[in-house]
């Protein structure tokens, strides 16, 4: 299952090439609406612009720059989403289970069960049960993109 960390560089990558996107978007915009093409546009007073910005949107969409933005914006926001899911039911753990919880899914490091039973003092078996438990838990309340195998 992926953890929070590796959660987090999903998120990360997706936010760089939405960003990227963007700065492309902002790319084909500028060269329909140059500083001075737009001085241009406003001393001719004639449908330049309007001409321009169907242009535009007609690259946006044959480049399939828009839909790729929109797809990607999509994809940000379904990974804050969960990631603020999963932070949300750390914070609602004590005991024994927010340790289990922190060390098998929240730390950078991927801690076996054997390595958490023994950082907690728990006996593999206890660690085990409350593994399968949490196993459970975790596939009814998440989806398979939020915690892949």
């Amino acid at each position: 299952m992926k953890n929070y960390y590796e959660h987090i560089a999903e998120l990360k990558i997706a936010e760089e090439r939405l960003e990227y996107k963007l700065r492309e978007k902002e790319n084909i915009y500028n060269k329909y609406f140059s500083i001075v093409s737009k001085i241009k546009d406003v001393i001719a007073r004639n449908n330049a612009i309007n001409d321009k910005m169907s242009e535009y949107l007609i690259e946006l969409e044959e480049t399939g720059l828009s839909a790729e933005i929109e797809r990607l914006q999509n994809q940000v926001n379904e990974l804050k989403y969960h990631k603020n899911k999963m932070e949300e039911y750390l914070s609602g753990l004590e005991g024994v289970e927010y340790d289990f919880i922190k060390l098998r899914y929240f730390e950078e490091h991927h801690y076996t069960l054997e390595e958490i039973a023994q950082k907690l003092g728990y006996s593999i078996d206890r660690i085990k049960q409350l593994s399968a438990n949490y196993e459970r838990e975790i596939k009814k309340n998440y989806t398979s993109i939020t915690l892949k195998k």
